[in-house]
């Protein structure tokens, strides 16, 4: 029953101030309490962007190496922390399977999830293709209220990313990590337009 815990935020703002890092390390560390994982090594990767495959971060590297040979069990905290992109979460999947490892998704809004299961394994494959068909759906939508804005002479509202505090970065990046829509955070934060929190969003992917 060993396990690897991975952990990741996608800003250096985050990664200094640790707090988004702690958070997944703190409710990682429980859910493996409660299942009888015994955790073997807490693998970062601190200020790098969910939109590289797993392949191309170093901490991710570590990861695929353990995997399989070490250890037989993968924690973390939601699946965005791992993979953006449904091609490389699913061959990722593919090769966990057959070495006979198990995905640990901690927080499934409010729920767990594992791939040890057939039923685990489908609504892994379902939430990867969803969540990437959603992130589609919302920049083309984005996309096409900018240009009719445009087109009508009209501001596009938001503040540059320049412009934008490092702190407030920090704040925004971290609640969309914790799982918060665009207007949720538009409601915690105030300056920022619902396109301008998406645009700052899209540049740290």
């Amino acid at each position: 029953m060993k396990a690897v815990a991975y952990i990741r935020v996608s800003t250096e703002e985050q990664a200094r101030e640790g707090v988004s890092l702690a958070a997944q390390r703190e409710r990682i560390t429980a859910y493996a309490a409660l299942k009888g994982l015994t955790i073997v090594e807490f693998i970062e990767d601190a200020g790098v962007s969910a939109g590289k495959p797993l392949s191309r971060r170093h901490g991710g590297r570590r990861l695929l190496s353990m995997a399989g040979k070490e250890i037989n069990h993968v924690l973390v905290y939601k699946l965005d922390r791992a993979f953006r992109n449904t091609r490389d979460c699913l061959n990722t999947m593919h090769d966990w399977h057959e070495a006979g490892v198990s995905l640990h998704l901690v927080d499934m809004g409010g729920s767990s999830l594992d791939t040890s299961s057939a039923m685990g394994k489908v609504f892994i494959t379902m939430i990867a293709s969803f969540a990437e068909f959603e992130r589609d759906v919302m920049g083309e939508r984005i996309k096409m209220a900018l240009r009719h804005m445009r087109s009508k002479g009209l501001s596009t509202g938001g503040r540059k990313a320049k412009e934008i505090s490092a702190d407030t970065k920090a704040k925004v990046l971290g609640l969309r990590a914790e799982g918060k829509s665009i207007r949720e955070i538009a409601q915690c934060v105030s300056g920022l337009s619902a396109s301008g929190i998406h645009r700052l969003i899209s540049r740290a992917a």
